[in-house]
């Protein structure tokens, strides 16, 4: 058992140092987290859908535990799909991660749910975007 984690941690890892060494958003995403860890309490709300794939890898549940190793202790992660975020808002203070392809189909309706959403680019590309609700 502990030499199937060790590999699959070596592996994971290979993502991660491809994702740090093309600023892709495996790497910045984790490393964006990391350093807002300290904010207390804050939640990570990753929005997904088959339409606007957040990661190219896994599967959600991968995806939360990914992030929730960055996150600080009083600091909660969950992926939902676009729907849900919109009909099931989330209380601030909260960082929305999306793909920016979906933060303009919806920004009309983000911006209503959360006056004041500042949008962030987290790849060079601007692909992905980190929404903070203060």
């Amino acid at each position: 058992v502990i030499a199937i984690l060790v590999w699959n941690a070596a592996i994971f890892s290979d993502y991660v140092a491809h994702g740090y060494a093309t600023q892709q958003e495996v790497g910045r995403t984790g490393r964006y987290v990391l350093a807002r860890a300290e904010r207390q309490p804050h939640a990570y709300c990753l929005i997904t859908s088959p339409a606007y794939p957040y990661y190219w890898w896994g599967h959600p549940t991968y995806w939360r535990n990914w992030v929730g190793l960055f996150a600080g202790p009083g600091q909660s992660v969950e992926v939902m799909s676009p729907l849900e975020a919109l009909m099931q808002p989330r209380r601030p203070p909260l960082t929305l991660l999306m793909t920016r392809p979906l933060w303009l189909a919806a920004q009309p309706e983000w911006r209503r749910l959360y006056p004041g959403a500042e949008a962030r680019a987290l790849t060079p590309t601007g692909s992905h975007v980190a929404v903070e609700v203060p």
